[in-house]
Formats: structure tokens, C-alpha cells, sequence
């Protein structure tokens, strides 16, 4: 099992994590997981991403996987993921962003303010 394991977690995924790019948004009623790339930023759950390499291996019929779901499974692994409270209107602006323009100044303001 570790083997295998150990094939899934990329070095990609290793590096995301160390670097903290995991996040949990707690908007206090419902939550959800982010991942912050270099130029945008996903939705990412257990099983799905909003990635491209994920939508267009699904659609290929091909098993949907990228390095955003390895990356949140190892930062859960190891209690790496950092969490950002948010008020209901930050939220719904952070959301709005991430469907519509693909990233949000919101997320990355407070995700570069990390210590």
C-alpha cells in the first residue's frame, strides 16, 4: 500500500503542500476546498477538481485525477491545510470570482498574508 501511495503523491503535490496552497473556506453555513495555483485557483473535493487536466481526463472517459486532489489528500494526510474563515459576503464575492473569472483577489490576499 505505502508503494502505491507513494507513486500518487507527486513531487508536485508535495511541493503544493508544503507551500500551503491547500485551503478550507469556512463560510460558516457550508465549506469548500481551494487550491491556489500560480495563475488560478480551483475547487477541489476528495474526488473532483475544477482543473482542466481533471475535466478533460474525465470527458476522455480516462479515471479523473490531477495533482490538486493528490495535494488536498496529502495536506488532510498531514494536517496541512489551512483554514480562512469568511464572512457570508466575502464568500459569496470569493465564489462568484473563482466561477466567473477563475481566481479572486480576495483568497489570494489572504492566502500571501500567511505567516
Amino acid at each position: 500500500m505505502v508503494p502505491d501511495r507513494e507513486l500518487l503523491v507527486t513531487k508536485r503535490a508535495a511541493k503544493a503542500v508544503k507551500e500551503g496552497r491547500v485551503l478550507l473556506i469556512d463560510c460558516g453555513t457550508f465549506s469548500f476546498y481551494a487550491f491556489i495555483s500560480q495563475n488560478r485557483t480551483y475547487i477541489v473535493s476528495h474526488n473532483s477538481c475544477s482543473c482542466p487536466a481533471f475535466v478533460f481526463r474525465a470527458i476522455r472517459g480516462e479515471k479523473p485525477y490531477c495533482y490538486h486532489i493528490e495535494s488536498l489528500r496529502l495536506a488532510l494526510e498531514l494536517d496541512r491545510v489551512r483554514k480562512l474563515v469568511l464572512s457570508r459576503k466575502d464568500c459569496a464575492d470569493v465564489l462568484l470570482d473563482l466561477l466567473s473569472q477563475g481566481k479572486s483577489l480576495i483568497l489570494e490576499r489572504l492566502w500571501s498574508s500567511r505567516e
